[in-house]
């Protein structure tokens, strides 16, 4: 079993390693287990619709890496496909949806034989705990929305594997033994891609909501003025009258 948090980040692993997690609930005793998480400065309902609508192939060493697999197991070099968001595109694959609960949590499971040029994807439900069928592989995975503040959250994923039997258990580990590289480092370059997707978002609403309230604020200003009038303007009149008042007869 691996533990990983990512190099840079808040080194707390003791913290994390006891902290409980979502998918304990699906495989409480994986044979892999892979945990990573980043800090990002935005709400958490600006990460969670990050997430959710994020494109995987919007990032060119993740389509490099899936297509560097196909390369070295003989699978057919998938073109791609248009992206509907990344909880969308989880499903078309394959996975089956697990818990989703905006804006914090989301989690999905499959079983398959990872081992294969093309792998396929079965979807589990509420029955991944206790699926049995030999040689085969559970996985389960998540995106976790923590907050750590009102503008401020923690981004976490975790993956966990699970053979199903000895033989499954022999043939996935020797796959892992190189294919982790390549599994390790896409949820590297997703967490960061999703942060500044998540962050430019929020700027964005920021910038908005302060052209509105700016708008809002000459709106109100203005309609003073009509109503009550500018004071400025009646003191200037003020003082064009007394000005030009006629002088006085001696």
């Amino acid at each position: 079993m691996r533990y990983s948090v990512p190099h840079g980040y808040p080194n707390d692993l003791m913290a994390e390693q006891t902290r409980q997690s979502p998918l304990d609930a699906f495989l409480p005793s994986p044979d892999v287990r892979e945990h990573h998480r980043i800090t990002v400065r935005a709400p958490a309902s600006f990460v969670y619709e990050a997430c959710r609508v994020f494109d995987m192939q919007s990032v060119f060493l993740v389509r490099a890496t899936f297509r560097l697999r196909a390369l070295l197991l003989g699978a057919a070099d998938a073109q791609g496909w248009k992206s509907d968001g990344l909880f969308t595109d989880v499903r078309r694959m394959g996975w089956g949806i697990l818990v989703d609960e905006p804006p914090h949590l989301f989690v999905a499971g499959a079983n398959c034989q990872p081992w294969r040029a093309d792998v396929r994807f079965t979807p589990r439900s509420g029955d991944i705990r206790t699926f049995a069928a030999p040689e085969q592989v559970k996985i389960a995975w998540s995106l976790e929305v923590e907050a750590s503040g009102p503008e401020e959250c923690r981004l976490h994923t975790e993956t966990r594997a699970q053979a199903t039997d000895a033989a499954a258990h022999r043939r996935f580990m020797r796959y892992w033994r190189w294919a982790r590289f390549g599994i390790i480092g896409i949820r590297l370059l997703l967490l960061p891609a999703i942060r500044r997707e998540a962050e430019a978002r929020y700027r964005r609403d920021q910038v908005a909501a302060g052209s509105h309230s700016r708008a809002s604020r000459f709106e109100r200003s203005a309609r003073s003025r009509f109503v009550f009038g500018d004071p400025r303007s009646s003191r200037r009149r003020a003082s064009d009258r007394r000005g030009t008042r006629a002088p006085s007869k001696r």
